[in-house]
């Protein structure tokens, strides 16, 4: 992850300390130092912000989908995954439009979420899936601030989007995550599962 520590340290004296309560994908308390990808951190917190900066007005259709990253060095924080096209890795947890652009990315470490190193605080009431889920519905709650502010100044007719729907895999699928979605008033589209009676005839064609 890391080029070397001397050169990381003496980059990061050099840069003006900022206020990451508004980065997007970030809780409102600085966690540079206890995520376990604080080497990337900066890196990673620039990309997202410059992928948010060119969003001008959110879709009403979303998806949340799982994202690896090939990696076979030596690590905790990789994940194994069998009978896919990228069997080991890092993932991420990205939030995309209807046209496939990522518009944020929550980095999953395999073992993070037991040392309490991920960006987000799990919830052990509702589960560590759910947990990410909620973080994921914030990152979109500060989306419809930026693309507000857009909308407020551009002299068209476009409005701001307030209504979503999310298209997940059976990965996310927990009632609990459908209970609190439903009470957000945010949709839920999910991947349909085969059975003897489906898909009918006439879908398969």
């Amino acid at each position: 992850w890391g080029q070397g520590e001397g050169s990381g340290d003496s980059a990061d004296e050099n840069m003006e300390d900022k206020d990451n309560s508004n980065e997007l994908g970030k809780d409102s308390e600085d966690n540079s130092n206890t995520v376990w990808y604080y080497k990337l951190q900066r890196l990673i917190d620039h990309v997202r912000d410059a992928s948010a900066s060119l969003i001008w007005l959110l879709g009403m259709f979303l998806s949340l989908d799982e994202m690896m990253i090939h990696f076979m060095g030596c690590s905790m924080e990789t994940h194994q995954m069998k009978n896919k096209p990228i069997g080991e890795g890092y993932k991420f947890f990205c939030l995309k439009t209807v046209d496939g652009y990522v518009l944020n990315f929550t980095p999953g470490g395999c073992t993070a979420a037991k040392t309490q190193q991920q960006e987000y605080k799990a919830d052990n009431s509702i589960g560590k899936i759910e947990s990410m889920i909620l973080h994921v519905v914030s990152i979109i709650e500060r989306l419809q601030v930026l693309q507000f502010n857009n909308t407020t100044t551009c002299t068209s007719t476009m409005s701001a989007m307030n209504e979503f729907i999310i298209a997940m895999d059976n990965y996310f699928m927990f009632l609990k995550v459908l209970a609190k979605l439903q009470d957000l008033g945010i949709g839920i589209v999910r991947t349909a599962c085969f059975r003897m009676s489906w898909p009918p005839k006439e879908l398969k064609n």
